[in-house]
């Protein structure tokens, strides 16, 4: 069970990404998504039953995670699956 996130108001030229993208993303678990939005280590919307993630956040984690050998960049740039 996810708790109950704080209401925040979206800004909608961010693009938000599904914790399905993230994980592939990252090459990890959609449930590791899921623990880190719970711990709060990550900040998601959640909207209707569904959690996104704003690039802004998986951007930070992408410095965060420092890859060895893989250049910094925008999300909006990253292959992570079909955006609409």
């Amino acid at each position: 069970m996810v708790h109950q996130l704080k209401l925040k108001r979206i800004d909608m030229s961010e693009s938000l990404y599904s914790t399905s993208e993230v994980a592939k993303l990252f090459e990890i678990s959609r449930v590791t998504i899921y623990r880190w939005v719970r711990g709060g280590s990550v900040n998601a919307y959640k909207i209707g039953k569904h959690l996104k993630i704003p690039s802004s956040e998986v951007e930070r984690l992408w410095k965060e995670f420092g890859f060895p050998g893989v250049p910094s960049r925008k999300v909006a740039d990253m292959d992570i699956g079909e955006k609409k």
